[in-house]
């Protein structure tokens, strides 16, 4: 019986070393994509290369940014939130927050509201991210066209499935009113 128990301890030992060996191989291979759109599916071999933010990428961000935060139907604060906490920081999501109440129960109290903002030029270089825009906010259907620029300080942070780059806005400075 010990025997027996010492033969399978020796296969099972070489097993587990196995599965190391083949672990440690396909760790280094190339990995293999599949993508898939609902009815294909396609495979793409790829290769493992440090993945680096270009400055079309962070312009990217903040467009999508501002488009979750100034572009809606009617001024509801939780539903703005939920669009941009996956990329602000905490501390930032708490200012956003305080701003938005502060339009719904004090600025803007009792009016139906709406707001898009046009004409974006985003200006990105390594010290700096600014962006000019003009705000279209309509209280009770009539136009107010606001000239706007904004600065961002944007921070890499861990990739989530919602912010698969890592990019988060951490502070903004507006500057209402202003021109190109």
């Amino acid at each position: 019986m010990l025997h027996l128990h010492r033969i399978l301890n020796a296969v099972a030992g070489g097993v587990v070393a196995i599965l190391i060996i083949v672990i440690v191989v396909m760790s280094f291979q190339s990995p293999l994509v599949i993508v898939t759109d609902g009815f294909d599916k396609h495979y793409h071999q790829t290769e493992r290369k440090a993945d680096s933010i270009t400055e079309k990428d962070v312009e990217n961000f903040v467009r999508d940014f501002m488009d979750q935060l100034f572009n809606w139907d009617q001024l509801a604060p939780e539903v703005i939130l939920r669009q941009v906490s996956p990329l602000v920081t905490s501390g930032l999501l708490d200012r956003i927050r305080l701003e938005l109440s502060q339009k719904v129960e004090k600025d803007f109290k009792g009016k139906t509201l709406s707001q898009e903002i046009v004409r974006i030029k985003i200006q990105v270089t390594s010290k700096e991210v600014i962006a000019s825009f003009e705000k279209v906010l309509k209280i009770n259907g009539v136009s107010l066209v606001i000239p706007t620029q904004m600065a961002f300080n944007i921070i890499r942070g861990s990739s989530t499935r919602w912010n698969p780059m890592g990019l988060y806005v951490n502070g903004l400075i507006e500057h209402e009113g202003t021109k190109d």
